[in-house]
Formats: C-alpha cells, sequence, structure tokens
C-alpha cells in the first residue's frame, strides 16, 4: 500500500466524522441527542434521503457537497466561541477513528468484489459516476435493483477526492461502524464499558466480504440505527419525543427502501409490530401506517415514472403450489439445516437465541412489552424467509447456499436489542 493511499484513507475517515458530527442539519431532533454519535447517526439518515432526492436529478451530485460543507463552515464560524476543546477529545469519536482506520486498511489492502457486486453494484455505481441518469439504470442488469447504495457509493469516491473507487465503500465501513456504537450506548453502563462492548460487538461482525460492494452491510447498518430509535420509543424517558422518533423510524425506512428489494418486507413487518406492540396512540400509530405505505408508493410511483418494472423478487407461487408435500418437506429440512448451521457461524445470533432463553428463565417476560415486540419481529421474520425460499422452485439448495447467510447476516444487527433489553434488566434488578 502507497503512502498516498494512507493519507487518503485518515483524510477520508476524518471527512466523514467532521461533516457528519459537526452541522445538525433539523433542530426537530436536538432533544434525541445525548452523545455525538446520536448526532452522526441522525445526520446520516438526513444525508441519505437528500441524496435519494438529488439522484434522481442528472447532474446535481456535486450540490450535496457543497451543501455538507457550507452547513459546516456555517455552524463552525457561528458556533466558534461555544467549542470547547473536550469536543475534539470526545473518546467515542477518538476510539470510532482508529477502529475506521484499522477496517479501511483491511478493505483497501484486499480489493476484492463479490459475485453480485461484479455482475449488478458496480455497474449502479459506474453509472452515476460517469455521470449518467438515473433512468439509465434501466438499461443494467436488473435495473429493479435499488441504488442509494451505489449511489452514496459513487459519491464518496469522487467527493472530496475523486481518485480510488475504495475511498467510496469507506463510507459503508463508516455506517458500521457508527451504528455498532449508536446502539451499544444504549446499555445502561459506564461509558467505558460501552466503548469496550461497542469493539467487541465490532470483533465479532467485521468480515471483509461485507465491505466488498454488496449492499447487505448497509442494510444490517441501518437497521442496527432504527433499532437504537425504537429502543428510545419504548424508554418511558423518551415520552415527549415519540414524534421525533416516529419521523426518524420513517425516514430510515426510506432508506432502506432503496437499499435493497427485501427491506421493503422487513419494513413491513417491522411497522405491523410496532402497531401491535408499541405504546403509541391511535394517532401515532396511523401515521406510522401511512407513512409508510405512502413511501412505498411513492417508490413505485417514482419507477414508473421512469419506466422501471419491477421484477427481481421472482417468487414462483404457482409452480410451487403443484409440488408434492414431499418435495415441500425436504425443502424446509433444507432450509431448515442451513439456518441452524447459519445461527452458529454468526455469533450475534447465539449471543441473542441464549439472551432470549434466560429472559424465558429469569425474566418477567410476560409483562415485557418490548421483549414481546423483539420476538414478534424475530418470528415474523423466520417465517419470511422460510416462505421466501419454499416460493423458489428452482434449485433450492443452490439458493439457500448463496443467500441467506447474508440474509440472516442483515437482520441479525436488530436483534442485538435481546442481549441490550436482558442485560439492561438483569443488571437493573441485581445491581
Amino acid at each position: 500500500m502507497l503512502q498516498n493511499e494512507i493519507t487518503l484513507i485518515f483524510a477520508q475517515n476524518l471527512f466523514f466524522i467532521i461533516i457528519f458530527s459537526f452541522p445538525f442539519l433539523i433542530s426537530y431532533f436536538k432533544n434525541i441527542i445525548s452523545t455525538n454519535i446520536d448526532k452522526i447517526t441522525i445526520n446520516l439518515i438526513i444525508f441519505f434521503n437528500i441524496s435519494l432526492i438529488i439522484s434522481f436529478f442528472q447532474g446535481f451530485s456535486l450540490l450535496i457537497y457543497f451543501f455538507l460543507i457550507t452547513i459546516f463552515f456555517i455552524v463552525l464560524i457561528k458556533k466558534f466561541k461555544d467549542l470547547r476543546v473536550k469536543y475534539y477529545f470526545d473518546k467515542s469519536l477518538v476510539v470510532l477513528f482508529f477502529i475506521l482506520i484499522f477496517l479501511s486498511i483491511d478493505v483497501v489492502y484486499k480489493l476484492e468484489f463479490d459475485w453480485d457486486t461484479k455482475l449488478f453494484w458496480y455497474f449502479k455505481v459506474l453509472n452515476f459516476y460517469q455521470d449518467q441518469s438515473f433512468s439509465n439504470l434501466n438499461q443494467l442488469p436488473v435495473g429493479d435493483y435499488p441504488h442509494l447504495g451505489s449511489y452514496v457509493w459513487y459519491f464518496f469516491w469522487k467527493y472530496p477526492f475523486d481518485k480510488y473507487e475504495y475511498l467510496g465503500r469507506l463510507f459503508y465501513i463508516f455506517i458500521y461502524v457508527v451504528s455498532i456504537f449508536s446502539l451499544c450506548d444504549c446499555l445502561k453502563v459506564k461509558k467505558n464499558t460501552k466503548l469496550l462492548f461497542s469493539i467487541l460487538t465490532i470483533f465479532i461482525t467485521y468480515k471483509y466480504e461485507y465491505f466488498s460492494g454488496d449492499q447487505d452491510i448497509l442494510t444490517f447498518a441501518l437497521l442496527i440505527i432504527i433499532s437504537k430509535y425504537i429502543f428510545y420509543l419504548f424508554d418511558k424517558k423518551n415520552y415527549k419525543n415519540k414524534n421525533q422518533l416516529i419521523f426518524l423510524i420513517l425516514f430510515s425506512i426510506n432508506v432502506l427502501l432503496w437499499i435493497k428489494n427485501e427491506s421493503l418486507i422487513f419494513s413491513f413487518i417491522l411497522i405491523i409490530c410496532l402497531l401491535f406492540f408499541s405504546i403509541l396512540d391511535i394517532k401515532q400509530k396511523l401515521f406510522i401506517f401511512f407513512g409508510f405505505f405512502s413511501l412505498v408508493l411513492i417508490k413505485y410511483l417514482i419507477y414508473e415514472i421512469y419506466q422501471i418494472t419491477p421484477g427481481s423478487l421472482n417468487l414462483q407461487l404457482d409452480q410451487t403450489l403443484k409440488t408434492d408435500l414431499n418435495k415441500i418437506l425436504f425443502k424446509v429440512k433444507f432450509i431448515t439445516y442451513y439456518f441452524i448451521g447459519y445461527s452458529v457461524l454468526i455469533p450475534i445470533y447465539i449471543i441473542n437465541f441464549l439472551s432470549i432463553i434466560l429472559t424465558f428463565l429469569i425474566g418477567n417476560f410476560k409483562k415485557d412489552i418490548f421483549f414481546k415486540f423483539l420476538l414478534s419481529f424475530l418470528i415474523l421474520n423466520i417465517c419470511f424467509m422460510y416462505l421466501a425460499y419454499l416460493l423458489k422452485s428452482d434449485d433450492v439448495e443452490r439458493q439457500v447456499k448463496a443467500s441467506m447467510k447474508l440474509f440472516m447476516f442483515e437482520l441479525s444487527g436488530f436483534y442485538i436489542l435481546f442481549f441490550i433489553n436482558f442485560f439492561n434488566k438483569f443488571i437493573l434488578k441485581y445491581k
């Protein structure tokens, strides 16, 4: 690795931290912020939504960059007298920065694309990098695959340095690390212990393959960020902030819808669980329900306008219903075998299954509405996974081997809440 590449890695990660931690884009959410990491996550969600809008208009990408830089300097000049030296030495940001550098060097050292990246995602990145329009995606393989992850990859490849493509993928590392730091902040322990949990979570979840260009890591990180807002939603301390949290959840779901196609199902299940188990009034539940379906409708209206035909889900219901019972049972057995196997290979599943068992054994789960919400979300997602593979009549074995592990990984970040919920209540009980 060349010295100038190492310098660029440092500069790019410093750029991420400065841009997303200094300016705060919308003061409406300020009551939710308790740490600099909270500020970064909210700014990330707002940035994604702004990027999504601009991605539909050819030649407007540079505006995002100038928008962020302008806000940064306005805030910096306006708030200069209020800045304290301790901000620059925020322990969480310092630890976060060095983790970013370490993981970035690992990604840059390997520089290998996975199969889907070579076939689909990198073409979308090049589409924007070469100043092609959103509508031109229809000319690429599987044009209906959501484009937002590829768009931000292109954006941070081109701005601010326009040097190497991996500079764009370093943003994937940034949101991954920030999301874990953000969620571990929900633990009711001292700050140093939270940092330790963050480092351990990164240690057990990081693999280079997740940063080789596929979009699963973005789904993983965004679901973690959503889980943080949902944790706040169930916390009585945030009773007055529920409307702001609902907006953040919907904004985050809107980003998910434009990252991976299966995120539509994840989001739908999440909304259903919130409607049945959250402590919201009827107006708030109606707002969540209609807000979600409005976002879905807008997405498919945009597809209609740009003549992009959704079709990559490709479920084969008619053929599946004609399949004999023995073949269906074989599929169920095969899916179950790999589900158990991948649960062992993804450490978060082991930790959270243990947390579920311990909650049943020593926790008062019958009165724990948050635990019921999490358990319902887990069960419904497992049901969807089985259904999705059962409805694929062609070569289920190959599809399970190729995609189930990543499918399970995408959702695993959200399930960390099982451990956090158990840990917090166990510590409070025996403190």
